[in-house]
C-alpha cells in the first residue's frame, strides 16, 4: 500500500519531531506522538524499504522524502512544508493517483499523466471496464451484488470476516460507506454515516482448500467470532436488466446459501439442518434501502461445538 505523508516544520498540533522549528511545542495528547520522520520511517521498516531516503529539495519550503527498494506495489514519501502548519501550502497540488499498469495495459488504455483531466480520469475508468458508458448497469455502485457493494450488515464490524467471490483476474479491492451505528433494515437510507480508517487483511482462499466457506466461493457470506451470516440478496446482478427488490427473493436466497453451508461444510442433513434453521437461526433484513434489498441469517457457532 502507498503511503505518503505531508506535515509542517511549524506544527503546533500534531509533532514534527526532529527538524521541527525552534520554539514550536505540542501539548495535550497530540504531544506523545511520534515524529513526522520517525513515523514515515517506521512505514518504510513495515514495507522493507532502504532506511535512508532520497532527498530533493522541489520548491523554495518543500522537501520531499522518497524511500527505495521497498516491497513490491509499496511507496513510501514525505513531504516537508518549512515555516508552516499541518496544512497544503498555497498553489501546491494535492492530487495524487495509484494504478496498475498492467490493468491499462491490458485494456489499450494510455496511462494517465499529471494533467489529466476529471473527464478523461472518467473515460479511462469505463474503458478499463465492461461498461460501455459512464451509466452503464454494471458501473452502479448503488446496489450490493454477488462482489460486494452495498451489503450493509451490522455484524460485519472489527475483527469479523467478509468472503466475497472473485470473478475477475487482477481484481482490486475497495471499500467504503462506514457506519459509527447501524441498525437492522438501515430504514432510512442512512445510518450513522462515519469518516473511519479500517486496516483489512485480505487473504486469497483457493477452491477445496478449506479456507473458506463453500457458499462464498459464489456468493457474499459473513463471518463472526460467535456466528455464520449466510447473505440473500434480492437481485444480485445489481442493475443488469432491470431491478429486484423483492424480499420474498432474498429471504429464500440466504436459506438456500444456510442450508447448502450446514449440509456440505458442516455435515449435517439437510433435512435436520432445515429443522434448526427454523428452531434456532434468525433471519433478519440487511437493509431495504439500495434498490436490492438483502436478507441475513445469523448462525451460533455455539449451537455446533
Amino acid at each position: 500500500m502507498p503511503v505518503v505523508a505531508l506535515h509542517g516544520t511549524a506544527d503546533r498540533t500534531v509533532p514534527y519531531g526532529e527538524g521541527a522549528d525552534p520554539g514550536i511545542t505540542v501539548s495535550g495528547p497530540n504531544a506523545a506522538l511520534p515524529g513526522a520522520r520517525d513515523n514515515i520511517a517506521r512505514w518504510a521498516s513495515s514495507a522493507s524499504c532502504d532506511p535512508t531516503p532520497v532527498e530533493e529539495q522541489i520548491g523554495a519550503d518543500i522537501v520531499h522524502w522518497r524511500f527505495e527498494d521497498c516491497d513490491p506495489g509499496v511507496g513510501v514519501e514525505l513531504y516537508t512544508v518549512e515555516g508552516t502548519q499541518y496544512a497544503v501550502p498555497k498553489d501546491f497540488d494535492t492530487v495524487a493517483m495509484w494504478f496498475n499498469r498492467d490493468v491499462f495495459a491490458r485494456a489499450g488504455v494510455e496511462e494517465p499523466t499529471g494533467d489529466w483531466t476529471w473527464q478523461e480520469f472518467q473515460d479511462a475508468g469505463v474503458a478499463i471496464s465492461e461498461a460501455t458508458t459512464l451509466t452503464d448497469p454494471t458501473a452502479n455502485s448503488i446496489p450490493p451484488t454477488l462482489g460486494g457493494g452495498n451489503i450493509d450488515i451490522r455484524h460485519l464490524g472489527v475483527g469479523s470476516t467478509f468472503y466475497l467471490p472473485v470473478n475477475a483476474d487482477g481484481a482490486l479491492f475497495y471499500v467504503g460507506d462506514p457506519h459509527m451505528a447501524m441498525g437492522d433494515g438501515e430504514v432510512s437510507l442512512t445510518a450513522m454515516e462515519g469518516s473511519l480508517r479500517g486496516t483489512f487483511r485480505l487473504t486469497v482462499c483457493k477452491p477445496g482448500s478449506g479456507d473458506a466457506p463453500s457458499v462464498a466461493y459464489r456468493y457474499p457470506f459473513g463471518e463472526t467470532k460467535d456466528a455464520w451470516i449466510p447473505i440473500g440478496l434480492s437481485d444480485p446482478d445489481g442493475s443488469v436488466d432491470g431491478q429486484s427488490s423483492d424480499l420474498n427473493v432474498a429471504m429464500r436466497r440466504a436459506v438456500v446459501n444456510a442450508l447448502d453451508f450446514l449440509q456440505h461444510d458442516q455435515g449435517i442433513d439437510r433435512a435436520v439442518a432445515y429443522a434448526y434453521l427454523s428452531a434456532a437461526a434468525n433471519f433478519v433484513v440487511s437493509q431495504v434501502v439500495d434498490r436490492t434489498t438483502g436478507v441475513h441469517g445469523v448462525v451460533r457457532k455455539a449451537d455446533f461445538r
